[in-house]
C-alpha cells in the first residue's frame, strides 16, 4: 500500500525535482527566488560566526523570540522547520490518517497534493469559494497569496471558511505573505483549528538556507512539535534568518522593486493579447495554450506549466519575477513564442 501511494505521489512534478532538471536554462523565470538576493544584515550575520555556532547543536530560542515580537505571538504557538516545504510533510505526517480526506485550493502547490496522498489521504479539490460551508473533512489548504497566480483570498473569506469548518484544520500557506499587508496569524493563534505556514525563502531570499516557520493553536503546534525532529534548522541559518527578519528596509526594497517590475512584465505581456492573473506577488500566471509553453522550453526559457499545480483548470503556466534584463529577455522569447498565435 505505501509503494502505491509513493508511486500515485511521484506522478507529480513539484518545484524540487523541476529546478534539478531546468535551472541552467538561458531565461530562468521558474523558481521563486528574490532577484536582489538577501539582506546585506544576514551575510553580515554570517561573517562573524564563531567555531561555537558550528560546534555546537542549535538553539531554536533566539529565533523563536522574533518571530514571536513579530507576529505578537508566544513561543508555544510556533514551530521550525527546514523551509514550508518540511512544515507541510510534518503536518501530514502528523494529523492525517489512511482514507481521510483533504481539500485543497485548486491550482495551488503541488507539496500540499503529494503529502496528503503519501499520507493515504483523499484529495479533493475546490476552489476556496467553494468552501463556506462544512465540507466534513480532516484538513484544508489554502495558499493565500496563491501560487501561481499571486491573487488573494480574502480574510474574510477565509475566516468563513475556518468558521464553517470547526471539525477540520485550515492550513493557510502565507510563503509570498509579505507582499499583502494582512496576515491571518492572530486569529489563527485565537483559533482552534488553524495554523499558518511561513518561510524566509521567498520575499526574504534565504532559498538557500532553509527556514521555515509555522504559528498557530498551542493544541496544534505540540502536536506538531512533539513529532518535529529536535533540530530541523542548523545555527547557521538560524543566524541568518534572524538577520533578515529584523531588516524591514530590505523588505520594503524587495516590494518596491518587485512591484516596479511585475507593472512592467504585465504591460507588455498585454500587448501580446494573453490573459494575466491579478497578482500582487512576485508570480505572475499566463493563460495560453501548450504550445506556447512548449516554444519557450525549446528556446531556453524556464516556466511552470499549469500542469504542475494540481487540479489547475486554466491552461498556462507561472513565471517568478526577476530583474530587468532577465524580464526584457523573457518577453523577447515570449512574443517569438506567441507569434504562433496570430497565423
Amino acid at each position: 500500500m505505501r509503494d502505491s501511494l509513493i508511486r500515485k505521489a511521484n506522478l507529480m512534478i513539484i518545484d524540487k525535482t523541476y529546478a534539478e532538471k531546468l535551472n541552467r536554462a538561458k531565461v530562468d523565470m521558474g523558481l521563486s527566488e528574490n532577484p536582489l538576493g538577501c539582506s546585506p544584515m544576514v551575510l553580515k550575520a554570517l561573517r562573524n560566526i564563531s567555531t561555537k555556532d558550528l560546534s555546537v547543536y542549535p538553539n531554536q530560542t533566539l529565533f523563536k523570540q522574533s518571530v514571536a515580537k513579530k507576529f505578537r505571538v508566544i513561543l508555544p504557538n510556533i514551530v521550525l522547520g527546514g523551509g514550508s516545504e518540511q512544515l507541510i510533510k510534518l503536518i501530514c505526517q502528523t494529523l492525517l490518517n489512511k482514507g481521510d480526506r483533504v481539500v485543497i485550493q485548486r491550482g495551488s502547490f503541488a507539496l500540499f497534493t503529494k503529502e496528503s496522498l503519501l499520507a493515504g489521504s483523499k484529495v479533493i479539490f475546490n476552489d476556496p469559494r467553494e468552501m463556506q460551508k462544512d465540507l466534513k473533512v480532516k484538513l484544508i489548504f489554502l495558499c493565500n497569496p496563491n501560487n501561481p497566480t499571486g491573487e488573494v483570498i480574502t480574510q474574510d473569506l477565509i475566516k468563513i471558511i475556518v468558521d464553517k469548518n470547526k471539525e477540520a484544520i485550515i492550513v493557510i500557506d502565507e510563503a509570498i505573505g509579505e507582499f499583502i499587508d494582512e496576515s491571518f496569524v492572530i486569529k489563527a493563534v485565537k483559533s482552534d483549528n488553524c495554523i499558518v505556514l511561513k518561510t524566509l525563502s521567498k520575499t526574504f531570499g534565504l532559498a538557500g538556507l532553509r527556514v521555515g516557520f509555522c504559528i498557530g493553536s498551542r493544541n496544534i503546534i505540540r502536536k506538531l512539535e512533539f513529532a518535529q525532529q529536535p533540530f530541523p534548522v542548523s545555527n547557521l541559518s538560524l543566524i541568518g534568518a534572524s538577520a533578515a527578519l529584523s531588516d524591514k528596509n530590505f523588505i520594503k526594497r524587495t516590494k518596491d522593486f518587485i512591484a516596479k517590475e511585475r507593472k512592467f512584465l504585465i504591460k507588455e505581456i498585454t500587448l501580446l493579447n494573453l490573459k494575466v492573473s491579478d497578482s500582487v506577488t512576485n508570480n505572475l500566471f499566463i493563460s495560453c495554450p501548450g504550445i506556447i509553453i512548449e516554444r519557450l522550453t525549446n528556446s531556453g526559457v524556464t516556466v511552470f506549466p499549469s500542469s504542475e499545480f494540481p487540479g489547475m483548470k486554466t491552461s498556462g503556466f507561472r513565471i517568478t519575477i526577476k530583474d530587468r534584463k532577465t524580464n526584457k529577455l523573457f518577453i523577447k522569447k515570449l512574443q517569438k513564442a506567441a507569434a504562433c498565435l496570430a497565423k
